[in-house]
Formats: structure tokens, C-alpha cells, sequence
């Protein structure tokens, strides 16, 4: 097992690979006054609380333990406090869950974008300043987004609509691997009741679970060859 260490005066968290506690950090996105996107008499915030809720009791059910930035409608800061959170514990992973929109009533996009970390010089790290490009971090993100994205688009049938990175403030300042979902277009009006439907959500659901479980599985074989070798 790699494990990273910084001097104690750091204060950081280690990041271990291939080594897990069985721990994953959900952050329903938006919350409280921050409604997130609106369309078609329904608020984001709200179908990222259904699916954190889905998504919790199938991941218990599991064995896992779940930790989140929020279990009701209150307001979190999105640039570092949902970060601060989630670094101070011995969590695997961190996962935000929101869902997407152009902007316009009248759109026809469509899909499932999964995101993990790009490194951007004009948007720096501000309490993440070791981890938030380090290399171990951001292949395992990448390994997990991939992951989750391919499991996602096999369950539900959604188009692909893109694996992605980008700076997000979740992704830069959080120390675990890290990734963001947008798992439908709300202001698509077909694609919005479709992600309002109690059957598709669970479809969203064993998804993710199956790309988690997925991207351990790899992670601990990957591990295996290295001590073998």
C-alpha cells in the first residue's frame, strides 16, 4: 500500500491508495437559498437531495459508511466549506450530486457529463494547496469518474453526454478523490420528468453504486500487481 505523508505541521490529510475504510462523502448539491436550476415547477436542490437519499440507503445497505455536507435544506458554502468538510475525515471518496441546464427553456440537450479535477492556473487552490493536483489524487479521480460515468450510461441508457474535468471549487479543495455528476438536463423538458421519475432515480442510483464498486475493484487489483511485482 502507497501512503503519502506530509511533515506533522501540515496538518493534511494522507491520501492511500488502494487502502479503504469503507467511507464515501456525498454533497448534495446547492441547498437551503441557493435552489440551484429551476425549471418546470421543480428545484434542483431538491433532485439532489432525492438521489443523496436514494443513494445513502443503498450504499449502507452495502456496508458503507456515509458522510455528507448536508441531510437537509440548509445552506453550505460551495467554494471551501463543503471541502473543509469532507477533508476532515477518513473518507474514500467525495461525490457531488447535482444535475444540469443550458440556460435555455427551450433546450434540447440531454444527458449524463461526469467530472473530475482539471488543474487551472487562474483558479488556484486556496486551502488545498498539496493535494489538489497531486498526481495520486487525480488518477484516482479520473479512475473513478470514468468509472461511474460508464455504469451510469450502461443502467439508465442516457446519452453520454461527456466525461469531463474542470477546476469546480469541490473538485480543486477537496483532498479525496473527488467527483462531480450532472446526471440530466432540467430545462430539457422531456429529460426533466424523466429525472423526476422514482424508477429512473434508482436506475441513477445503481449506477453510481456499481462505478464505485467498480473502481475499487480496479484499484485493488491495480495494487495487487504492484506488490506481486
Amino acid at each position: 500500500t502507497e501512503i503519502y505523508t506530509l511533515s506533522l505541521h501540515d496538518a493534511l490529510p494522507i491520501l492511500v491508495i488502494g487502502q479503504y475504510s469503507n467511507t464515501i462523502f456525498l454533497d448534495p448539491g446547492h441547498g437551503g437559498r441557493d435552489s440551484g436550476a429551476f425549471y418546470y415547477n421543480v428545484a434542483e436542490k431538491d433532485l439532489n437531495m432525492q438521489i443523496y437519499r436514494k443513494l445513502r440507503k443503498k450504499l449502507e445497505e452495502l456496508g458503507y459508511t456515509v458522510l455528507t455536507s448536508r441531510d437537509s435544506d440548509i445552506d453550505v458554502d460551495f467554494k471551501t466549506e463543503r471541502s473543509r468538510m469532507v477533508n476532515k475525515t477518513n473518507s474514500d471518496i467525495f461525490i457531488s450530486i447535482h444535475f444540469n441546464a443550458t440556460g435555455n427553456i427551450h433546450s434540447k440537450a440531454s444527458g449524463i457529463q461526469t467530472y473530475s479535477y482539471s488543474d487551472e492556473p487562474d483558479y488556484p487552490s486556496k486551502i488545498n494547496k498539496y493535494w489538489h493536483n497531486h498526481p495520486d489524487r487525480m488518477s484516482e479521480s479520473k479512475r473513478l469518474a470514468a468509472a461511474i460515468h460508464s455504469s451510469l450510461l450502461a443502467e439508465t441508457g442516457a446519452k453520454d453526454a461527456g466525461l469531463l474535468e474542470s477546476s469546480f471549487a469541490v473538485l480543486r479543495e477537496t483532498a479525496k478523490p473527488a467527483v462531480l455528476l450532472e446526471l440530466g438536463y432540467m430545462d430539457n423538458f422531456t429529460e426533466n420528468q424523466r429525472i423526476r421519475d422514482d424508477r429512473y432515480q434508482d436506475r441513477l442510483v445503481a449506477g453510481i453504486v456499481k462505478g464505485i464498486q467498480r473502481s475499487e475493484e480496479h484499484t485493488s487489483e491495480l495494487q495487487s500487481l504492484v506488490i506481486i511485482s
